[in-house]
């Protein structure tokens, strides 16, 4: 695998930023001056790189991909870590982004979730009919990846409303949701909940022999669900058996993957886990190509710890099950930081992509991924990378 990146330097407007409290005072400070350095996460890009092959074939799909706007209508802030938010320019960051999509002719736009920061709940129902106004200037349709963020700030019922498939869509959807067994001590519900409470994952058809499976990250979480939900209580059982800490929003102790049992985190469950490895099969057996979407990172060497997905380990065991060349892409989001790794057994190109929110004013963070006969390019925009690797297996 050969990937360029072209990462940006960290803002240096930091010192204008409210920190939270007790994060300024232990962060590094810049050589020969008083401005602090926040403490940046890798970009998880292997260090070699290369340009991609110069006639790749014949061009397939192309998609607009941007992850992490999570405006709101708030002043700038700065995360837990230090990393400074720009909560309303993130609006003209996703606008830049539909520009250049529209200008690119993409087929379709990918935002790999967290619409809207928590922080927007009060007036959340008002700014995500603006937000989508905005990405629907691009004529291509919008696919979203739920996100932590946009549980938060919509709940599970307006997520289903607002941020579904595109209408008009070929797009399959899971049956009503099946809820999982909540773990012992708990019954499960006679029937599954209302729509509104369902769950957010499907397939559709992107293109010919081209399909795109949204994962929804967080349908096993604390997240979306009301306390007593069978989902809810199964994510309760699993931080209480995997996080020591009484604060579960804490990964303090935890080390590697397993810092991923954090309550802002989630899971698949059992129910969407055989629908993916059922519709995976069914793309082999059919030799389309597949792409997923989830806002939670699905490769351990593409993000930290904390933010990967609770079940990535059984998604990569579902994607080895099927033959090489299948799986073609996975995209995510929710790190804020660019990552990228290549499967030599699978040839799956997993892409994290940098957020909007982290983008200085000015400034553009998007991409474009282009698939070819031969290779899948993801050219980076502004502070984004660009990726790239073959597509091995088979000849189709």
């Amino acid at each position: 695998m050969s990937l360029t990146g072209r990462a940006g330097s960290p803002p240096r407007g930091v010192a204008a930023v409210s920190l939270p409290r007790g994060v300024a005072a232990a962060l590094p400070r810049a050589e020969g001056g008083s401005v602090p350095v926040p403490p940046f996460r890798a970009a998880f890009l292997p260090a070699t790189s290369a340009p991609p092959p110069p006639s790749p074939g014949a061009r397939l799909l192309s998609l607009g991909l941007l992850a992490d706007i999570q405006t709101a209508d708030i002043p700038d802030g700065a995360s837990f870590h230090g990393a400074a938010r720009y909560y309303r320019a993130a609006l003209d960051g996703a606008a830049a982004a539909v520009s250049s999509f529209s200008q690119d002719a993409v087929d379709a736009v990918v935002h790999l979730g967290d619409l809207l920061d928590a922080q927007a709940a009060p007036h959340a129902e008002e700014l995500v009919v603006k937000v989508l106004a905005l990405l629907g200037r691009c004529e291509a349709p919008t696919y979203h990846a739920v996100g932590n963020h946009c549980l938060a700030s919509l709940g599970r019922a307006g997520v289903n409303t607002h941020l579904g498939p595109p209408p008009g869509r070929a797009v399959r959807r899971a049956p009503p949701l099946p809820a999982d067994p909540p773990g012992a001590g708990h019954a499960a519900p006679a029937s599954p909940p209302p729509p509104p409470l369902s769950h957010s994952y499907y397939e559709a058809d992107l293109a010919p022999g081209v399909r795109l499976i949204v994962l929804d990250g967080f349908a096993v979480s604390l997240l979306g669900w009301p306390p007593g939900h069978p989902l809810h209580q199964l994510a309760c059982a699993t931080l209480a058996a995997r996080n020591p800490n009484p604060n579960k929003f804490s990964a303090e102790g935890l080390a590697g993957p397993a810092r991923r049992y954090v309550a802002f985190g989630g899971g698949l469950g059992q129910a969407q886990l055989g629908w993916l490895a059922a519709r995976l099969q069914a793309a082999a057996a059919e030799r389309a190509r597949v792409i997923i979407a989830c806002h939670l990172p699905l490769h351990p060497d593409t993000a930290p710890g904390v933010c990967l997905l609770w079940e990535y380990e059984a998604v990569l065991a579902a994607i080895e099950a099927v033959p090489p060349g299948t799986v073609i892409a996975s995209l995510a989001g929710h790190s804020h930081r660019d990552g990228a790794a290549t499967c030599s057994r699978t040839g799956t190109h997993h892409r994290v992509l940098a957020s909007v929110l982290e983008t200085p004013p000015g400034q553009v963070c998007h991409a474009r991924l282009d698939l070819f006969e031969e290779a899948v390019i993801i050219r980076g925009s502004g502070v984004a990378a660009d990726t790239w690797a073959p597509v091995v297996g088979r000849a189709m």
